[in-house]
């Protein structure tokens, strides 16, 4: 700051560093009150899955904060979710620009955005990136959890995947396809395809295939999961763990033994279910 002194200007003493940060608080404070209020009813569509008056409410905000994460991180996912898969991936782009702490939350809405555009070489790779990230530890890309790498949407279809990311010899489920629109409320359990790390007898395997038991080739299989009490085996993948695409091109070919039981949108909130853990063997006794 500049102050006039017998006719010269000369700087200003600075101010004590506690009046400093307790200005920059105050300041900070006010602007997040301010940016909030603004995003409330972005918020609220977004709570009645109402995404395309969730980016008319967030525009006019865009424009008074074109340069806060916040806002550009929810611009870029109604966007996406509206179907402007190019517009959404330039406010991704200014995203990762202006924030390093949620570079894995970013790719994700961009490898979501791929997913949109049937561009899977760009999806995987942004994949690959999320999937790296959340073996670092990132607490937004739970390894328990899963996190939603595709919302597929088609008719009355709607169906959120989640990865898990661990794929070590410890692991079995990689893919969850969960077909939230047939979300059972009585029983809170919404019915899914996941693909695992098929836990077959090593005997037997080896037996049917002796060069990928040779090669230490883990198999794969989509196991469906009707309800809280059936699995069922619906596909081998025997020659390890196949490429996205092709389990999402398989699983949509099964869709159809899904009927909707609730409205589109319904779905369970914060359900959870931890991946598949196998039985362990029993010891024969003596």
């Amino acid at each position: 700051m500049l102050i006039a002194v017998s006719g010269f200007a000369q700087q200003a003493p600075p101010l004590p560093q506690d009046a400093v940060a307790a200005a920059g608080k105050t300041a900070a404070t006010e602007y997040a009150a301010k940016r909030e209020a603004a995003l409330a009813p972005v918020f609220q569509f977004i709570s009645l899955n109402d995404y395309a008056s969730a980016l008319a409410a967030v525009r006019p905000v865009l424009a008074a904060y074109p340069r806060d994460f916040r806002v550009l991180f929810l611009a870029a996912d109604a966007t996406r979710v509206t179907g402007d898969f190019a517009g959404a991936l330039a406010l991704y782009q200014q995203c990762l620009a202006l924030n390093t702490l949620y570079v894995g939350s970013i790719h994700l809405g961009m490898a979501r955005t791929y997913a949109g555009m049937n561009q899977w070489a760009e999806f995987n790779r942004e994949r690959v990136i999320v999937q790296k990230i959340a073996l670092t530890g990132d607490p937004n890309l739970s390894l328990e959890r899963g996190y939603v790498v595709e919302d597929y949407r088609s008719g009355t279809l709607h169906i959120e995947i989640l990865e898990f990311a661990a794929s070590g010899p410890a692991a079995t489920t990689r893919f969850r396809f969960l077909f939230t629109n047939s979300f059972d409320k009585a029983a809170r359990f919404t019915p899914s395809i996941d693909l695992e790390a098929n836990p077959a007898d090593a005997t037997s395997f080896a037996h049917q295939f002796p060069y990928q038991a040779a090669a230490h080739i883990r198999p794969f299989a989509l196991a469906e999961y009707p309800n809280m009490r059936s699995r069922t085996f619906l596909k081998f993948y025997p020659d390890g763990e196949p490429p996205y695409e092709d389990v999402r091109r398989d699983v949509l070919a099964l869709a159809a033994s899904f009927p909707g039981k609730v409205p589109v949108g319904e779905k369970a909130a914060g359900e959870y279910r931890p991946p598949y853990q196998p039985k362990p063997a029993q010891t024969p006794k003596p």
